[in-house]
């Protein structure tokens, strides 16, 4: 229901509704009628809107169906069928174990901007990436929790690219099954 009045149409709606409320009445003194009057004659006129031959209980059943399909389909796990590889989200490459999720695209699926995430092997913790003291030889992915190190040669930014091409080519390989059966076991 949050979403509901997020709609374009609905805020359009009611934004409609709500100018009429305040210009009417300002145009019906100006135009000499009294304010109350054209109150009544909007009131007339939003009441002629719902005034059309359909029962008002094939209404409310309409509502609740529609609401009810779309619970269901939203709790439906129909992302599986469309996205057969949304189960691997995790796998370990380059000796660091990297997280993420896939999002949908115009293109199919892909990951987000700043995805994939590493993680530390060990505890789980989250890697960051900290400038080592000579810079120009890369930078290192330590964890805050248990300082794993992993020392990388590039910037991160770039590794992740380098993580999420791996990623990708392992989808279009099928590899992505091995990994993903593995952690079921």
């Amino acid at each position: 229901m949050k979403n509901f009045f997020k709609h374009p149409i609905i805020v359009g709606s009611i934004t409609s509704f709500i100018t009429l409320g305040i210009i009417t009445p300002i145009v019906a003194y100006l135009k000499s009628v009294s304010i109350l009057n054209s109150l009544f004659l909007i009131w007339e006129f939003i009441l002629s809107i719902f005034n059309f031959k359909i029962s008002l209980w094939i209404i409310i059943v309409s509502i609740i169906l529609f609401v009810i399909v779309r619970k269901l389909i939203k709790n439906a796990d129909i992302e599986k069928d469309f996205n057969p590889f949304s189960t691997y989200k995790e796998d370990i490459i380059d000796g660091i174990k990297w997280e993420w999720k896939w999002i949908p695209s115009s293109s199919g699926y892909t990951l987000p901007k700043n995805s994939p995430v590493p993680t530390c092997n060990n505890c789980k913790g989250f890697l960051v990436s900290e400038h080592e003291r000579y810079y120009p030889y890369g930078n290192l992915l330590v964890c805050e929790h248990c300082s794993f190190e992993k020392k990388i040669t590039i910037d991160l930014k770039d590794y992740r690219e380098k993580i999420r091409r791996e990623i990708f080519r392992r989808v279009r390989s099928g590899e992505w099954k091995s990994s993903v059966d593995a952690r079921n076991q």
